[in-house]
Order: structure tokens, then C-alpha cells, then sequence
């Protein structure tokens, strides 16, 4: 028995415990910051799992691992305090932290131990694109990310937000599969001295060419498409893959007076059991933390220095010399 605590019980907090008992886990202890309604609603619906007031008395519990679920305004600070108490492994929720800065005092990017909760990492469309990608001698991709895509003009305080809490995801995918960039070249729209657009391009290596458009308040769905091997390699959405192998053609006719040319999918790829059960790229997360637990070496997830990366990258594309929208 691997015993699992949680410290944080937000809207997501039932999915991690969820994919944590579908990985072998068993869920035996929960608290939220302090004195938390929801932790104890939900140790009484899950058996076995014991409701804490508060983190000092969870830490003194056994476990053999906890999941930090806060938000990145407290969550780094609590998983010190957890590191310093008991060294056991440890997930924590993206992005750690609110600024890269916070994450250099002190701080063992490196531990082993540690996965941080970027789960896109662990879609099954994901994986089958990292092993495609990792065999390609070049690449070009393109990367859309519309934020806040229900809003039609959300304020700079909002864009702000989520750029460094929702956003990071689809950027540390970026760096995931394509690695740091050695060459980056951006163009950027200031709106109320906040971004409001982004392009850029991103060189890596001679593998990899890469354009990424960032907006706030565009109606479209966040997506990444890559050529390589004469072929093209869609996610859209991410947590799905669509290949397609060759164009065909579609005469003209009475509703549509011209030809058409359109790619053609080639379907081979099935999304997995596992992302379709529960919240997609979780039961793979936790399988691997449940690895870690065992000795094994972090594999696929995200460590600390990877979220350093990932933040530090989003202020580059903040910090980025910026037009202002007229």
C-alpha cells in the first residue's frame, strides 16, 4: 500500500485523487490551506481518506508521498515547508510559482523526487507526436494558443493571469518536445501595457523551426501542427491526433462552383483508455509519481528546473519589445 496525502482540495482536487486510486495509490490523508469545508467533504465521500485542519497536523501523518493542489501564490512557500518535514516525494500543481525569481533561493530544481503537474505532457496524442518528432531529422510546427478565447476583450489584469496560470501549459509542451530554443525572434502588440498579441519564431538547433501565436480574446481552440517527414501532424484539440499523409481533390459542383484540395487523414491513432476515463494525461502522471515512489527516476514529467524554464520563457515573451495596439 503507497500511501497518498493532499494538501489543497479545489475544483481539481477529485481528479488527482481519482487518477491517483486508478494508479495504484491509496488516498489516506487531505487538508486545504486550513480549516477547509471542501477537504472534509471529500474525505467523507472517499473511504479511508482522513480529513486534517490543517498542514502541520497532515505532515506529522504517515505517508509515502503527498500532492500539493494550492495556488501559486501559497504553493511554493507550502512545499518547502513539506521538503523540510518529510523528504518524500512530492507532485506539485503547475506552475509552482507566480515569477521565476521565486523559484532560485534555495531550491533543488534537480530533486528527483519532485514532479510538477504539467500533464499535458502524458496525453496519449502527446506521446505518439514525441516519439514521431524525436525520429525526424527537421521539423517545422506551429503553435496557436487564443487565451481567455469566451472573452472578447478581457482586461490586462485577466490576460496577466492567465498567461502565467493556463497558458505555461501549452509552453512547457513547447519546450517539452522541441527542447530550449537557441535562437527566438518576437513580435508583440501591448494593449493597456499589458501583451495583447504575440508572434514569434524559434529556432532549435538545425532540427527545428517554430512559430508560436499567443492572443487574448480570439475565438479559436489552442493547437500545434507539425510538418515532418512529408507528413502533417495536427493537435487540435491537443488531447487528439490527426494525421495526414496526402491531399485529394474534390471536383467542382453545383453547391461548390470550384475544385477543392484537401489533406487526407490517415487513421491509425486511437486516444488512450486511460485519457478517456479520467482527466486526460492524469492516470500517466500518477503512474510515473507512482514510479518515482518505488525508486525508479522521473521520466516524462515535469521537474522543477522544467517549470523554472517554463516561466522564465513566458516573461521572455512578456518582456518581449512591444508595439501598442492603436
Amino acid at each position: 500500500m503507497v500511501k497518498i496525502g493532499f494538501i489543497g482540495a479545489g475544483s481539481i482536487a477529485r481528479a488527482h485523487i481519482s487518477a491517483s486510486i486508478a494508479a495504484g495509490f491509496t488516498p489516506t490523508a487531505i487538508c486545504g490551506n486550513n480549516l477547509s469545508e471542501r477537504a472534509k467533504a471529500l474525505s467523507m465521500e472517499i473511504p479511508g481518506l482522513k480529513y486534517f485542519e490543517n498542514i502541520g497536523e497532515l505532515l506529522k501523518s504517515d505517508l509515502d508521498c503527498i500532492s500539493i493542489l494550492l495556488n501559486s501564490d501559497i504553493s511554493l512557500r507550502i512545499y518547502r515547508r513539506v521538503i523540510e518535514q518529510k523528504n518524500i516525494p512530492v507532485l506539485i500543481e503547475k506552475p509552482v510559482a507566480q515569477k521565476s525569481l521565486e523559484m532560485k533561493n534555495d531550491l533543488d530544481l534537480d530533486r528527483m523526487n519532485t514532479l510538477v503537474g504539467y500533464n499535458r505532457r502524458f496525453y496519449s496524442s502527446v506521446s505518439n507526436v514525441k516519439e514521431i518528432l524525436d525520429g525526424c531529422a527537421s521539423i517545422q510546427s506551429q503553435w496557436i494558443i487564443p487565451e481567455m478565447s469566451w472573452e472578447k476583450s478581457p482586461n490586462s489584469g485577466d490576460r496577466n493571469f492567465f498567461l502565467r496560470e493556463n497558458s505555461v501549459h501549452i509552453l512547457d509542451l513547447f519546450l517539452y518536445l522541441h527542447g530550449e530554443p537557441s535562437q527566438s525572434t518576437f513580435y508583440n502588440f501591448n494593449n493597456n501595457d499589458f501583451l495583447q498579441s504575440s508572434t514569434s519564431i524559434h529556432k532549435f538547433g538545425n532540427k527545428a523551426i517554430a512559430s508560436l501565436i499567443l492572443s487574448f480574446g480570439i475565438p479559436d481552440n489552442t493547437s500545434a501542427s507539425f510538418y515532418a517527414s512529408n507528413n502533417n501532424y495536427v493537435l487540435k484539440p491537443l488531447e487528439i491526433l490527426k494525421k495526414f499523409t496526402f491531399m485529394s481533390t474534390e471536383p467542382a459542383n453545383e453547391v461548390i462552383p470550384f475544385k477543392r484540395y484537401l489533406p487526407t487523414e490517415n487513421i491509425k491513432w486511437q486516444i488512450s483508455e486511460h485519457d478517456l476515463a479520467l482527466k486526460p494525461g492524469f492516470f500517466k502522471q500518477y503512474s510515473e509519481l507512482m514510479d518515482i515512489c518505488c525508486g525508479k527516476s522521473r521520466k516524462v514529467g515535469a521537474s522543477l528546473r522544467d517549470a523554472f524554464n517554463v516561466l522564465e520563457f513566458a516573461e521572455r515573451i512578456i518582456n518581449a519589445k512591444a508595439f501598442r495596439c492603436l
